[in-house]
């Protein structure tokens, strides 16, 4: 068999599981921001003649 990644750098596994957990929560956030702040984009966009036909 291969070589196994190392889990535990020394602070436990669980403790690797929870960085990568917040990570993941960290990165959702920013998605929904991300999100959010395109929707005012859009909405501000919305019936003006540089949304285009696409937006009406």
């Amino acid at each position: 068999m291969g070589v196994r990644p190392q889990t535990d750098l020394g602070n436990g596994a669980g403790a690797v599981k929870k960085e990568i957990a917040e990570f993941f929560r960290t990165v959702m956030g920013q998605d929904s921001e991300r999100a959010a702040r395109c929707h005012q984009f859009l909405t501000g966009l919305s019936g003006t003649e540089e949304a285009g036909p696409a937006v009406s």
